[in-house]
């Protein structure tokens, strides 16, 4: 573990994911695990827990469409998909 005070690593992997979702180039694992901590922190932040989620991360991550529910869009699709069957 590297401490950050000034939280550069959060905006390096933000920006990873970014170019991501605007590109479609490959995710690293890295990133990849950085999101599942993300979804975490939002979590613990919404229920009052310590956290590094702020309200300004979170706007930005909602800026470029991130998705807090992976899970439950994929539902969704699919469940779409069975009622067009």
């Amino acid at each position: 573990f590297e401490f950050d005070p000034t939280g550069n690593r959060w905006y390096e992997r933000y920006e990873e994911l970014k170019a991501h979702l605007n590109n479609g180039c490959a995710i690293s694992e890295t990133c990849f695990q950085w999101t599942i901590t993300q979804r975490l922190n939002y979590r613990k932040h919404k229920i009052g827990e310590k956290s590094s989620m702020t309200e300004e991360r979170i706007i930005l991550l909602n800026e470029i469409g991130f998705e807090w529910k992976p899970m439950d869009k994929k539902w969704e699709h699919s469940f779409n998909e069975l009622k067009d069957y």
